[in-house]
């Protein structure tokens, strides 16, 4: 048994949600999960967890504290103040806290037997990068971050995609 946990988007005016779906959603499904992995055939589990994660270190990252006591108000509370911002400050900080959850997780999966890890693509052309573009909020960052390649990813450079694309 294999799983791939594709979440979140940053253009969503309710941080709660992007918190809440990103991290808390994410790290209760992979734990919920981790029972039947450990009984599955050369079980894994792949986090996608965006370059945006890398935009911060834990140290800085608003929501760290939030994330370690389970309080979930509390982390979404920590986004607000990045104003007009507040949701991709509130996406870059839950992946980051989903890459540190998925890292403190790897011992424990691996002694199991259970192998655990998260990607970092770059940007993906899909519907919710579609939706972020036609944001002017958003619009000039994302046509100015591109991967070295100078071009979004998708189609077939991510197999996985169709079946789980448009997933929040």
């Amino acid at each position: 048994m294999s799983i791939i946990a594709v979440t979140g988007s940053p253009h969503v005016d309710d941080v709660s949600k992007i918190v809440g779906v990103n991290y808390f959603g994410t790290v209760a499904l992979i734990d919920g999960l981790f029972p039947a992995l450990r009984k599955g055939s050369q079980p894994a589990a792949v986090v996608v967890s965006p370059v945006a994660s890398t935009m911060l270190t834990w140290d800085d990252n608003p929501i760290s504290a939030a994330v370690e006591s389970g309080d979930e108000a509390l982390a979404a509370a920590a986004v607000q103040s990045a104003g007009d911002y507040r949701g991709q400050f509130a996406y870059a900080a839950s992946k980051n806290a989903l890459t540190v959850a998925v890292r403190r997780r790897v011992a424990e999966w691996g002694a199991a037997g259970v192998r655990i890890n998260t990607v970092a693509p770059g940007s993906v052309d899909t519907p919710l990068l579609q939706a972020g573009a036609a944001d002017p909020r958003y619009a000039e960052a994302i046509r100015d971050f591109a991967a070295p390649i100078l071009r979004h990813g998708g189609g077939s450079a991510h197999p996985f995609w169709p079946a789980t694309c448009g997933t929040t």
